[in-house]
């Protein structure tokens, strides 16, 4: 018969042994691995543009927007516009929204539109079904 004590040896070193070949193998991510289908790298805050055809961030080449109807206790989501260098075209980028929109220029001089959006570039307000909803 063997030992108590060398039996409770063998149990803890099955135990180890069998805990280790059931650990699964942890991965850890590498920083800044998270390009899109662009290239464009979300944890640097890039994101593509349509009107530049190159990834930005919106927050240092567009213009930001506030929510004009908040409250003191909600988390502001700006939107962001971006203007075409020969400023014929705008992109519209909103917080809850995957994909930017492109506006064009109306026949104003300052009114670009889309579908249900109208940025006015005098007032510096973006309006949504003809309601003023975010502004510089």
């Amino acid at each position: 018969s063997i030992p108590l004590k060398v039996q409770l040896i063998i149990l803890m070193a099955c135990i180890a042994i069998t805990s280790c070949a059931t650990k699964k193998e942890q991965i850890t991510p590498i920083v800044g691995a998270d390009l899109d289908a662009y290239g464009c790298k979300a944890s640097a805050g890039q994101t593509w543009s349509k009107l530049k055809q190159t990834c930005i961030q919106v927050f240092n080449v567009g213009t930001r927007l506030n929510p004009i109807d908040t409250k003191n206790t909600d988390t502001i989501l700006s939107a962001f516009v971006v203007i075409s260098d020969n400023t014929s075209q705008l992109e519209l980028f909103l917080p809850y929204e995957k994909d930017s929109f492109i506006l064009n220029k109306n026949s104003s001089d300052h009114i670009y539109t889309f579908d249900k959006y109208a940025y006015n570039t005098l007032e510096g307000i973006l309006y949504i079904n003809h309601v003023k909803t975010y502004s510089k």
